[in-house]
């Protein structure tokens, strides 16, 4: 089976904490079951270069706002911009299967 493949961004670490945490327990599992999938992660930053993705992939965020509670006041994403712009890169979104954002209790009000 071919690997999950993640590709997220991390600003304080907690992303890619659990990314790796992630990765760690696909492993086990698939050196008890070898039909599991193991997970291929990579963390994209302003320092990544661009490639053209040709695998499908999720996408992981870490959620930040500009202050306030994501629905009256501080509805300015902050800090991911740069893997939206990897995902534009030219036909990048066309592998994302889906995105998983991390969220903190004051926003949960925003998830659909």
């Amino acid at each position: 089976m071919d690997p999950i493949r993640i590709l997220y961004i991390s600003i304080a670490g907690n992303t890619r904490n659990f990314v790796e945490h992630l990765t760690r327990y696909a492993m086990a599992q698939n050196l008890k079951n070898k039909v599991l999938p193991t997970i291929e992660a990579t963390e994209i930053s302003e320092e990544s270069d661009f490639a053209d993705e040709t695998t499908p992939y999720f996408c992981f965020v870490p959620t930040y706002l500009d202050g306030g509670n994501g629905i009256d006041t501080g509805v300015k994403e902050l800090m991911t911009n740069v893997m939206g712009e990897y995902i534009a890169y030219h036909d990048n979104a066309d592998q994302l299967i889906g995105v998983v954002a991390a969220v903190t209790e004051t926003l949960t009000s925003n998830i659909v």
